[in-house]
């Protein structure tokens, strides 16, 4: 039966701006994780020139998220492969750590409004 269940549990496009350092990431992965006590799905996508959009189909639903943000810098060097058996690009992290682990940025999906969000990065205190 159509309309039947949780209202809670639909799922809502989220889609935002990243900066580091006032300047759009080029480039990177974002998701979103359930903050402890918030029942839902990990969902998260592509960074492309400092934006990125969750339509509905792969977003989430209303609740409190950790927010989890990755940029590579492509270097053109290779990783020696005796210091790692996997070799390949060498690519250092351009988001400080502090964004990547430790649940510092947050955000609350809603479901009667727009789910836009705007993260604004620094190196500063890394």
């Amino acid at each position: 039966m159509a309309g039947c269940g949780p209202s809670g549990d639909s799922r809502q496009a989220v889609r935002g701006t990243i900066t580091l350092d006032g300047q759009p990431l080029a480039e990177g992965l974002i998701s979103f994780r359930p903050a402890p006590g918030t029942s839902g799905n990990t969902a998260g996508g592509a960074i492309r020139q400092g934006r990125f959009e969750l339509p509905a189909e792969r977003g989430l639903p209303p609740g409190e998220y950790v927010v989890q943000i990755q940029s590579y810098e492509r270097t053109g060097r290779t990783v020696d492969t005796t210091d790692d058996p996997l070799g390949g690009p060498a690519a250092p992290e351009r988001v400080p750590i502090r964004f990547r682990q430790t649940g510092q940025l947050k955000a609350t999906v809603v479901a009667d409004g727009e789910n836009v969000f705007k993260f604004k990065l620094t190196r500063a205190g890394s």
